[in-house]
């Protein structure tokens, strides 16, 4: 049984490392969006450039010249992450309390 308590403790650092790596790569392509954009809305500000949408202002339209897709990967990422390291929180606060209970019934 002890085995077995070993493989699940695995998987749940598994998950919880996949958590963090999606957290990590959404901060990398959300940076990446904004930087690139932050960039492009210099183009579009200079003298003889393309000009920009008086709605959005210079880096909200060079913010949808460079596309949302990236951001929206980067939302879905996030989303994806918090989900999986709740979960692993959670099953983690479930195990302590499990081991707390099954601690006590022994002693007793």
């Amino acid at each position: 049984m002890a085995k077995y308590k070993m493989h699940d403790e695995g998987i749940e650092r598994k998950n919880t490392n996949i958590g963090l790596v999606l957290l990590l790569s959404s901060a990398i392509i959300f940076g990446s969006a904004i930087i690139s954009a932050s960039i492009y809305s210099l183009t579009l500000g200079s003298v003889g450039g393309p000009g920009w949408n008086s709605n959005y202002g210079i880096f909200g339209t060079a913010l949808l010249k460079v596309g949302t897709l990236p951001l929206i990967i980067s939302l879905l990422l996030v989303i994806t992450a918090i989900i999986l390291i709740v979960k692993e929180i959670e099953n983690f606060k479930d195990n302590e309390m499990q081991s707390r209970t099954g601690a006590g019934a022994k002693c007793s």
